[in-house]
């Protein structure tokens, strides 16, 4: 980049038996990409999350799947647009929930539609914001004792989305902001679970991240 040499970065270096791996994304933050039809990579506000190898693997899988076809799929539950992001082999490796289409946000797709910042279910959590609260939740699990997902905040564009105007009609793929959370295999709803199923452990451990 602008003539610099491979040494000048500082990048750690590798063994013949563990070289060092180096992998790029394109990308841009003031969305310059504006003619692609898909596309997502990490906010630059939160790379140094995105960085971690599990997330910086699963943003390139998505990429590459969204290029070749694969689209993003929206949950059957839930009260916004969450949507599963997955592989070129159809394995869900993400989630994404963009900000815009929380509940009481302006492109919610389940008919939860008011202004940014609009009250949510909850006294105190607004539209719109739920995505940064949830990036958060995820730098205040110290040593993940409350074991939430590795959760980033990334931008990304696809015809899958709801992509309306403020008059609701269909518009061309939009750029949207959201976070991003790992994939959490053989994982239920807490509701199907009875309270006694839970470990205590877990239980203080959740309550510990909810005072953070």
């Amino acid at each position: 980049k602008r003539g610099r040499k491979f040494f000048t970065y500082n990048i750690p270096a590798g063994t013949p038996r563990k070289p060092t791996e180096l992998t790029y994304m394109d990308a841009c933050s003031n969305f310059a990409y504006d003619n692609t039809t898909v596309g997502i990579y990490a906010d630059t506000h939160t790379f140094h999350v995105a960085k971690l190898v599990p997330m910086t693997l699963a943003l390139e899988a998505v990429q590459i799947a969204f290029q070749a076809g694969v689209k993003p799929e929206l949950t059957l539950d839930g009260t916004g647009g969450t949507y599963m992001l997955k592989d070129s082999n159809k394995r869900v490796r993400a989630v994404f929930k963009p900000k815009d289409e929380e509940a009481f946000a302006p492109r919610n797709p389940r008919n939860l539609v008011k202004p940014e910042e609009s009250p949510s279910f909850r006294a105190g959590v607004y539209s719109t914001l739920q995505a940064a609260r949830e990036v958060a939740a995820y730098l205040l699990d110290h040593k993940s004792l409350a074991g939430v997902p590795t959760t980033t905040m990334v931008h990304a564009k696809h015809t899958a989305f709801h992509n309306i105007d403020d008059q609701g009609n269909q518009t061309p793929p939009l750029w949207k902001t959201g976070s991003l959370q790992l994939w959490q295999d053989d994982c239920e709803l807490a509701g199907d679970y009875a309270p006694s199923k839970f470990d205590p452990r877990d239980v203080r451990a959740m309550a510990m991240l909810d005072i953070r």
